[in-house]
């Protein structure tokens, strides 16, 4: 059934499934009846603009998987919250522009002076924030995080922001000036949320707000997230030594401050995407449960050797703004993990595949092992052409309770090398198949497979199409 946030029904609102005739109407009670169904995975697409309600309520799209035979009922309702449409306003102009969330002070989007493009390829138009209760979000909240104390819904769904809006949000929980905390923004085309960033508890501890050059990107769902970590130390202000500064940012030398351990993070797929279903339904008993074990989570570990540069570095005494396209940092790669991830619970790779890569995981986590992520330099090397290429990353082939890792190389700047923040995710993917699948790109000959047939690359191309590196997608299999 079709609810709002009160529990109350909403009528008359148009359900289909996509890429199909089958369509339905919600009745007086919310409920709704399709027949002529497909079996297998399907996706929901609900419309409430049909309903004769007189609020305003956001589309929605999910994916479920329907069993021949059986009448498949939802295993909880939707609840559509209703959208603040009074307090929307004209975004995207020549000024910055502040949104508020009715009934949660303290919350605030600043969408930035000519950095909106709605759907349609417009640059301005409406855009409204309204108030997502946690216990009837659509989608689970981010797996691993402590708490999420404000969750939201920006619309219309799909405007990008660059650069991207600033949120502040109240500090709730009464987090120590400084802490950090993670956004995150739901990407419907992955079905998960995604780490946008971090935000900073502000020096009078009232606000969290995101730090420059963080925060959403695009709109839809959202929301911010508590960390354990209290970030270990001052932030770089305005004529600040930094001897004790945090994480990611910069000593007076202009060095790195080196982070004092690994950094264990969570990435996680949806369970009931279609594509982990599909999983499920070739794998044998043991699978199952060891795939279901999991609840969709993996523990990866990323290198103290990682970050090199954050948002600030201090030069004799004073703070000043760094280039942001060089900075190498935690949240990029764990953000880029995640987005590689999701290709995981996508359907860029066969069933087959996409079963082994994530039974090796989970098999590598069940015994107590987090995949590490290492960092290097940036390489090169001379192929069988006699060209020489950018090294994006390394995997030690061999058992994989040995070689739980890769390497993924820094990058110097964009249009250096092809192994840049934004093809990070793609090589991130890349060297996970070597490790999981235990697969090289070499041949039977001891020479170099050409990119049609190497199995790899055609992943990489099937899963970021447009990608540097990239093989014939048809060829992407186990």
């Amino acid at each position: 059934m079709v609810l709002d946030s009160a529990q109350t029904a909403i009528p008359g609102a148009t359900i289909n499934i996509v890429g199909t005739a089958v369509t339905g109407t919600t009745d007086a009670e919310g409920q709704f009846l399709l027949t002529g169904v497909p079996v297998g995975p399907i996706t929901l697409h609900i419309d409430p603009t049909t309903s004769p309600r007189p609020e305003t309520f956001p589309p929605l799209e999910f994916e479920t998987v329907t069993i021949a035979g059986n009448e498949n009922i939802l295993g909880q309702a939707i609840i559509l919250p209703e959208i603040d449409m009074p307090n929307a306003k004209i975004v995207g102009g020549p000024g910055d522009v502040v949104l508020s969330m009715k009934g949660v002070p303290g919350v605030a989007l600043k969408v930035f002076a000519n950095s909106a493009t709605f759907p349609d390829g417009s640059k301005t138009g409406m855009l409204s924030m309204s108030q997502v209760q946690l216990d009837k979000a659509p989608m689970p909240a981010p797996l691993g995080t402590v708490a999420v104390p404000v969750v939201w819904t920006l619309q219309p769904a799909g405007v990008v922001f660059d650069p991207p809006a600033q949120v502040t949000l109240p500090n709730s929980d009464a987090l120590p000036p400084g802490t950090l905390i993670d956004l995150f923004q739901f990407d419907h085309a992955l079905f998960l949320f995604t780490n946008v960033g971090k935000g900073t508890v502000s020096e009078d501890g009232l606000t969290a707000v995101s730090d420059p050059g963080f925060g959403i990107t695009r709109t839809g769902w959202g929301c911010g997230a508590r960390t354990v970590s209290t970030g270990g130390g001052k932030r770089c202000v305005e004529r600040d030594t930094c001897k004790n500064c945090t994480t990611g940012e910069t000593k007076k030398t202009g060095e790195s401050c080196e982070p004092k351990e690994d950094k264990e993070v969570i990435a996680s797929i949806n369970t009931a995407s279609v594509a982990f279903q599909n999983v499920l339904a070739i794998a044998n008993i043991d699978e199952k449960a060891l795939l279901r074990s999991t609840n969709g989570t993996f523990k990866f570990s990323i290198s103290k050797d990682c970050p090199d540069m954050g948002n600030k570095q201090c030069l004799q005494g004073e703070c000043t703004e760094v280039d942001k396209s060089k900075k190498f940092s935690f949240a990029d790669i764990e953000n880029n993990l995640n987005v590689a991830m999701g290709k995981f619970n996508g359907l860029c790779m066969t069933t087959e595949l996409r079963k082994k890569m994530l039974v090796a995981l989970a098999q590598l986590n069940a015994s107590g092992k987090a995949f590490s992520i290492k960092c290097k330099p940036p390489e090169t090397r001379v192929n069988d052409e006699g060209n020489t290429i950018p090294i994006c990353g390394s995997a030690p082939l061999g058992t994989l309770s040995l070689n739980s890792k890769i390497n993924i190389n820094k990058w110097k700047a964009p249009g250096d090398f092809v192994c840049s923040k934004e093809n990070q995710a793609a090589y991130i993917r890349h060297e996970l198949h070597h490790a999981l699948r235990n697969i090289s790109h070499i041949g039977p000959d001891g020479k170099e497979l050409p990119k049609n047939i190497d199995k790899v690359y055609s992943c990489d191309a099937n899963c970021f199409p447009g990608a540097i590196i990239g093989g014939d997608p048809t060829k992407c299999a186990d």
